[in-house]
């Protein structure tokens, strides 16, 4: 989820022609799951750690967790060369796609579990969701997901029968 003030708001209306997504609340300004809209919206690209990098270390953070589900392979890659230039000198543990299993290693990069993105009003099909996991163990990788809602709590609790 993004939350958009108001400037933010009249800027991405301008961008697009008023033509915003539907998970877009504009009385809240909160963004719900329009992570790829945004980014091909704004054009956006992965940022350059150095800032951040810098300012965590100085203030004594050595690890960091990135559980964003839709972390892939070029993610993986944009981390691992950001600690090899001295950008982000914290070690980094990455959830996310399958996919990251292939993801080249780096010494600071750890590959963590598979996460899955629950929305309550369309579930995933529950046999997908075990071979999801499956597909997880079988890469030595856990998965994660957040529970929120009745309707998750269920879901997770029948896959681990």
């Amino acid at each position: 989820m993004w939350i958009l003030n108001s400037l933010g708001l009249e800027l991405l209306a301008a961008a697009t022609n008023g033509a915003c997504p539907a998970g877009l609340d504009r009385g809240s300004g909160r963004l719900f799951d329009e992570d790829d809209w945004l980014r091909s919206t704004l054009s956006s690209r992965l940022p350059d750690f150095r800032p951040v990098g810098e300012r965590w270390a100085r203030w004594g953070v050595t690890g960091l967790t990135d559980m964003n589900p839709g972390n892939d392979r070029a993610a993986a890659d944009h981390f691992a060369m950001q600690q090899a230039v001295g950008s982000l000198p914290q070690r980094i543990v990455l959830a996310g796609l399958p996919e990251l299993a292939s993801a080249s290693s780096a010494e600071h990069l750890t590959i963590g579990p598979v996460k899955v993105h629950l929305h309550e009003a369309h579930l995933p099909d529950y046999d997908a969701i075990v071979s999801l996991i499956r597909a997880a163990h079988a890469q030595g990788r856990k998965c994660r997901s957040a529970l929120c809602d009745r309707s998750r709590t269920r879901l997770h609790s029948g896959r681990l029968h």
